[in-house]
């Protein structure tokens, strides 16, 4: 891995989108969000919807270790400096990652584009940032694939069976609702209590 090359990477970028914009006479404020859910019926992602409102969306790629986080973070401590409102998504499955940035007053966003969350360009103003082909020597997938390969066989396993245990979990908490009966009037009063609660 080149670091001084994904430095290089990630100045040329920030230089790109702040391009002839002024610093904000505000403080920035940043906004935390998941872009997605695990559920009993399976992984709900909402990636293509948040995105679509972006006139420029950075798809962020390369394997774990290639700086994508860094990469990321660096963008967003300059949109603060620069006083811009940030919001920063993280994947339901480590919610401590950072895996989307979205700038609403510059209008883009930027995200780690692999598994389990891979997309790629599907319309003008979208395009790949690919920190592998860009910092990481020649090669190296193929010096490594055995244990590149033994890793994420062992990351998949576990995310199968993560799965498994939400579906178990999932016709549980059926198995258990079902024992409650609700009429109409029984629905009618308890929306009615929340929007009490929301008007208070």
């Amino acid at each position: 891995m080149d670091f001084d090359r994904a430095n290089e990477l990630a100045q040329e970028f920030i230089q790109r989108i702040m391009k002839n914009q002024e610093k904000q006479n505000r403080k920035s404020t940043t906004y935390h969000r998941l872009f997605g859910t695990n559920t009993a019926d399976g992984v709900v992602n909402e990636v293509p919807h948040i995105t679509e409102r972006m006139k420029k969306v950075y798809y962020i790629k390369g394997r774990a270790g290639t700086g994508k986080s860094t990469f990321m973070r660096k963008v967003v401590k300059s949109c603060k400096e620069y006083g811009f409102d940030i919001e920063v998504y993280h994947c339901s499955f480590d919610p401590g990652s950072m895996d989307m940035v979205l700038v609403p007053e510059l209008e883009f966003c930027m995200f780690d584009s692999t598994d389990p969350h891979e997309f790629f360009p599907t319309r003008e103003g979208e395009e790949i940032i690919d920190l592998y082909e860009e910092a990481v020597k020649p090669g190296t997938d193929e010096k490594y694939e055995e244990q590149i390969t033994k890793v994420h066989n062992h990351y998949k396993s576990f995310m199968k069976q993560g799965v498994k245990e939400l579906k178990k979990a999932g016709e549980y908490r059926e198995k258990y609702e079902s024992q409650f009966i609700f009429t109409e009037e029984d629905k009618n009063a308890i929306v009615e209590c929340i929007n009490q609660q929301v008007i208070q």
